[in-house]
C-alpha cells in the first residue's frame, strides 16, 4: 500500500500549479517536490478505511512514526502527507507541526477535494515560515 500512496500523493502534488516532483523513496521521505522557491522532502503514510468494531463508526489511522518502536522522526523530512488509498486523496501537514505518534480521522475526512490543495499550502507556507 505504501508505494501506492507515494504515487497518489506525487500526482496530487504535481497537479499544483508551480510544483514538479520525483519519487526518490529514501530512509525518512518518499518524494522530493521542487518549485520556483526550493525543495521540499515528503514523508507520505498510507492507509486505508478501517472497520473495527471497537470503534463506532469506520475511520482511517496513520501511524506517523518510523523504526520499530515507531518514533516521531519530523527532521527526516519537510512535509507529511497522509494518503487515503481508497479514495485517492491526500492531506498535508509541515513537519514542524506534527506531535503525535498516530492519527485517526473519520470516513468523511477526505470527502472534500478542495482540502488537498488546501493543506498542500498551509504545510508549505508554515514549513518555510517556521525555517526561513
Amino acid at each position: 500500500m505504501g508505494a501506492i500512496g507515494e504515487h497518489i500523493a506525487a500526482s496530487v502534488i504535481l497537479g499544483f500549479d508551480g510544483w514538479s516532483v520525483g519519487h526518490v523513496p529514501q530512509d525518512g521521505f518518499d518524494l522530493i517536490a521542487f518549485d520556483d522557491i526550493g525543495a521540499l522532502r515528503i514523508q507520505v503514510k498510507s492507509g486505508g478505511l478501517r472497520v473495527n468494531e471497537s470503534y463506532r463508526s469506520p475511520s482511517y489511522h496513520f501511524n506517523n512514526g518510523s523504526g520499530g518502536k515507531k518514533r516521531l522522526r519530523v527532521n527526516e523530512y519537510d512535509i507529511l502527507c497522509h494518503c487515503a488509498t481508497d479514495v485517492r486523496r491526500c492531506v498535508f501537514y509541515a513537519s514542524n507541526t506534527v506531535n503525535k505518534v498516530s492519527q485517526r480521522y473519520p470516513q468523511s475526512y477526505f470527502d472534500n477535494i478542495n482540502k488537498e490543495q488546501d493543506t498542500w499550502l498551509r504545510a508549505v507556507q508554515i514549513f518555510r515560515e517556521g525555517f526561513c
